[in-house]
């Protein structure tokens, strides 16, 4: 990578005696020295070679915002040894973050010390200390920050020594860190390195980080840290503590794009021959391989996040040994079962529909490799205090104590059973009336929860009713198009199941047309007259193919369902769209369009209409060379 470094330079080089004894005198001074955009200082530089004693003497100086730092020294040209001190007074860890970006930023503080190099060239001896004072950085991969205090780090030709030292995190916690650093004159270097705590944070990253796995992980660990720079072997075992909140959403992976910085395109006598070791390297994410024993306890939270789009999610507490790697390549692998002692399946609907099931004790999440394959076998319930007699209102042999009895209210339970993995969950759902012991109407409620079981489609209306109506849909409503909403598709969350339903409904009353329901959610500053808040539309289009598909003519709005009754409001608009559309061509190729849109003038708080026509071209193809023979 290019290094952005700039600076005034300015001085004197003067050489003298060129025929008998030839020597120099160097002054420069570079000010003005900036990596990137942060300052570093000013750079004075003074040497003079003294051909009777053959030594170059050397004294540089750096001196900028919060930087102080002297060297002096001399090297014999004869013998070919050196003998430099270096007293750094002060040394902005900030400047350190630009050369390592890639693993911190935000670093505060200043560190000190002294150094001296002595002997020959080929291998001089390497003595001295850095001081570490109020020194802060922020860890790029866990969005952690890490504080020492006060402490110094001894180093010479073949160690760098850590001594007992003590790290904070964000919230005060303290870690000890002890160990080795060994190398040959700073080259192959080779950790030794201890890590112990009883509570110590090593995670907090937000969906804007990593939107597969985030959240806040703070642990009990003991772990050691050895092997080459490049990679590192990390083994700890660990135990989770309270404040610790995962959350893993596997269907955000299907948007991520994986980028490889080592595939280069061009013709193959433009590059040198790459190595596999060399490829290895590059292929490489992290310079460690991570094995962790974890003992997962129910102090902490796991979030699973079963739809991203609608926010449906299992929050669960629970237990489990698990034993997870993380490889150099960013291949993460779980193994173990995590047993489930309380939670909840949560799904919204915009602020249309928001139900909690109360997830079960003794669900399992089994990982077998990869975290997104981990198989659920969870069981949650959601209780509905209502009738029973719209279940089973049509039934011939009701007599007056029968219905009595279904009119009066009794908890409904709807059976959530959530199966597969979490990058595909299977729901299946079932309806249970707990408390008819004794009742008089028992066999005909089981007798049509039994039929309900035998038809998906119709299980699926009724449990569409409780969570929407928070009460059972009756069989004579198909002047309503309540009748056979049930859908056959395979759920994967609650909310699919409501999108569908909704739109099966639709399709029910509006005959001969496409019909499609949405509910949208988000915030507004503009919302409530200017003072801010949420608005949760219901949408509707309609749309209609004519002339065998050649003309399309579609309508469509919204309503504010958090509007007063009888107030439309700048955010409602009914039918507010028209749109009319003509294939020119029979590809579809060249079309003509006529629309009419409403849109919120901000200026005149109010809704206005767009009117226009357009002519539009479109033509797809997969590659130049196809393109190309079209």
């Amino acid at each position: 990578e290019e290094i952005d470094v700039s600076g005034n330079l300015t001085g004197d080089v003067k050489i003298g005696d060129l025929n008998s004894d030839p020597n120099f005198l160097v002054n420069v001074v570079v000010d003005s020295i900036y990596y990137d955009s942060t300052m570093i200082g000013e750079l004075s530089i003074d040497a003079i070679d003294d051909a009777r004693t053959s030594t170059i003497t050397t004294v540089a100086e750096l001196i900028g915002p919060g930087n102080d730092v002297f060297i002096e020294g001399g090297y014999n040209t004869s013998t070919r040894e050196l003998d430099y001190d270096l007293e750094m007074k002060s040394m902005r860890m900030r400047l350190l973050d630009p050369f390592l970006s890639e693993i911190i930023r935000d670093s505060e503080g200043v560190f000190s010390g002294n150094a001296a190099v002595f002997g020959p060239l080929s291998h001089p001896t390497l003595q001295g200390g850095i001081r570490l004072q109020e020194v802060s950085s922020t860890l790029v991969f866990n969005n952690t920050k890490y504080t020492v205090d006060n402490h110094t780090i001894g180093f010479d030709n073949s160690l760098v020594d850590l001594g007992e030292m003590e790290i904070r995190d964000g919230t005060g916690n303290t870690a000890m860190i002890s160990g080795q650093l060994i190398h040959d004159s700073f080259d192959d270097i080779r950790m030794n390195v201890e890590m112990n705590t009883d509570k110590f944070s090593f995670l907090n990253t937000t969906a804007a980080d990593n939107s597969v796995f985030f959240g806040k992980l703070v642990l009990d660990v003991n772990a050691t840290i050895t092997g080459p720079v490049d990679l590192l072997d990390i083994n700890v075992n660990a135990r989770t503590l309270d404040s610790s909140a995962i959350t893993i959403s596997p269907s955000s992976s299907e948007t991520l794009i994986l980028e490889e910085d080592y595939i280069t395109f061009g013709t193959p006598d433009e590059f040198e021959v790459i190595t596999s070791t060399e490829l290895i390297k590059l292929s490489r994410q992290f310079p460690f391989r991570v094995r962790i024993s974890l003992a997962a306890t129910d102090e902490s939270e796991l979030t699973f996040v079963i739809d991203p789009v609608t926010g449906d999610r299992i929050r669960v507490r629970g237990a489990g040994s698990l034993q997870v790697t993380l490889h150099p390549d960013g291949e993460q692998e779980i193994f173990g079962t995590y047993t489930i002692s309380e939670g909840e399946y949560s799904f919204s609907y915009g602020d249309f529909i928001s139900k909690d099931f109360s997830v079960k004790e003794g669900g399992t999440v089994r990982f077998n490799g990869n975290p997104l394959d981990a198989v659920l076998d969870i069981d949650a319930i959601y209780t509905v205090n209502t009738t029973t007699y719209e279940l089973i209102q049509n039934e011939i042999s009701l007599d007056d104590s029968e219905v009595a009895a279904a009119k009066t209210r009794t908890d409904v339970e709807v059976y959530l059973s959530l199966e597969g993995t979490l990058l595909a969950p299977e729901i299946n759902l079932d309806i249970q009336v707990p408390n008819l012991a004794g009742n008089s109407q028992v066999s005909s409620i089981n007798r049509k929860l039994t039929e309900l079981r035998n038809d998906p489609n119709e299980l699926n209306s009724q449990v569409f009713g409780l969570l929407l109506f928070d009460s059972f849909l009756t069989g004579n409503n198909a002047v309503s198009g309540f009748d056979n909403l049930g859908s056959s598709i395979a759920l994967s969350s609650i909310s699919n199941l409501i999108s569908s339903e909704l739109n099966q409904l639709a399709e029910n009353v509006i005959k001969g047309v496409d019909v499609n329901v949405n509910i949208d959610s988000y915030d507004s500053k503009y919302a409530n007259n200017g003072s801010g808040g949420t608005v949760t539309e219901v949408g509707l289009e309609v749309r209609k193919r004519l002339f065998n598909d050649r003309l399309t003519i579609s309508a469509g709005g919204n309503i504010d369902v958090n509007s007063s009754r009888g107030s439309t409001g700048a955010y409602s608009a009914l039918v507010g769209d028209f749109v009319l559309e003509y294939k020119l061509t029979e590809s579809g190729r060249l079309r003509l369009r006529v629309f009419s849109k409403a849109d919120y003038d901000r200026l005149l708080n109010q809704n206005t209409n767009r009117n226009g026509i357009s002519l539009f071209f479109n033509r797809s193809f997969d590659s130049k060379t196809q393109e190309d023979e079209k």
